[in-house]
């Protein structure tokens, strides 16, 4: 089967026609493309970003707080935690790398600037605008990774108390020390989490590496190859609000603290349930409106094809 390519042009516009084959492997060609594990972070992020932005709120604290004008806005007092960024060598050690990469193993595939009608083609275009861009955006990479593996974690209200444990202090004041390891019989997870609290560090090693192999080789970037990697990483995702933590605590009992239709709404949309994914609802059917409105209305011609309309698609 012969299809029609658009070769891209020196002014970074669509150029000519050129035929080829959509069997041709030669456009296909296993090649080592670390890169693409760098694009999956921003990627989850902006279609998960109702369920990383108290991460990325939690980093912008903590940077915040290292300012001595806002210092008393430190990680411990507002999230209960000791250290909510990694540490400074961890940091340095995942950016470095991410500069190495981009250095010397960024890969721009001639399909990615060959069609204008895709959001990959503009996305490529601000990266190589300058020779600097893309090293510039490396951070947004390391931070967008770290908000991604952290939601991972244990939710941020999982520090509520269960009835039976009202005398026990709550989970965030009993946390072992940043220097302290994890009893024999306790499963590593992320965020000193308890048990049955999100993830363990054997998941997300797994979910790394497997999701590394299978985009690793591919010299296209195309956001389909990032879904099944997205699908698993948010089927792990926890609840905001573990409803065996929250059960004695709903209102759900009290009917006089939230009487009438109002208190009933709230019950059941917020506290019964993880009102995350109402956001997340919400964000994706605003994604999806965007596109629709774009593909629909935003059309343009080509030089080569007057007459012909084109559409933005993914």
């Amino acid at each position: 089967m012969l299809y029609l390519v658009r070769r891209q042009s020196h002014q970074g516009h669509p150029g000519k026609l050129q035929l080829t084959s959509v069997g041709d492997k030669s456009n296909h060609v296993a090649t080592l493309h670390l890169a693409q594990l760098l694009y999956l972070w921003p990627y989850i992020t902006f279609f998960s970003v109702p369920l990383t932005y108290p991460y990325l709120l939690q980093g912008l604290f903590a940077l915040s707080a290292m300012l001595p004008i806002l210092a008393s806005a430190e990680p411990n007092v507002i999230f209960g935690r000791k250290r909510v960024l990694p540490r400074l060598f961890v940091g340095l050690l995942f950016l470095g790398g991410a500069l190495l990469i981009v250095r010397f193993n960024t890969i721009v595939h001639p399909f990615t600037l060959a069609d204008n009608r895709h959001y990959t083609f503009y996305v490529f275009r601000l990266l190589l605008r300058h020779p600097a861009t893309k090293f510039l955006v490396t951070p947004i990479y390391v931070v967008a990774f770290w908000s991604v593996i952290q939601t991972l974690g244990a939710p941020a209200q999982s520090t509520v108390p269960h009835q039976n444990d009202i005398n026990q202090p709550p989970i965030d004041q009993i946390i072992p020390s940043e220097k302290a390891a994890p009893s024999a019989n306790q499963e590593l997870r992320l965020n000193h989490a308890a048990a049955g609290e999100g993830s363990n560090v054997g998941f997300v090693a797994v979910w790394v590496g497997t999701t590394a192999l299978q985009l690793a080789t591919a010299p296209l970037v195309e956001p389909r190859y990032f879904i099944v990697p997205w699908i698993m990483w948010r089927l792990r995702v926890p609840q905001a609000c573990p409803s065996a933590l929250l059960k004695e605590e709903s209102p759900k009992t009290n009917v006089k603290a939230l009487p009438g239709l109002l208190g009933y709404l709230k019950r059941v949309f917020w506290y019964d349930h993880d009102h995350r994914l109402w956001v997340e609802t919400a964000w994706f059917l605003a994604i999806n409106v965007v596109t629709g409105y774009l593909f629909l209305t935003r059309k343009f011609e080509w030089p080569q094809e007057p007459g012909k309309n084109q559409r933005f698609m993914w």
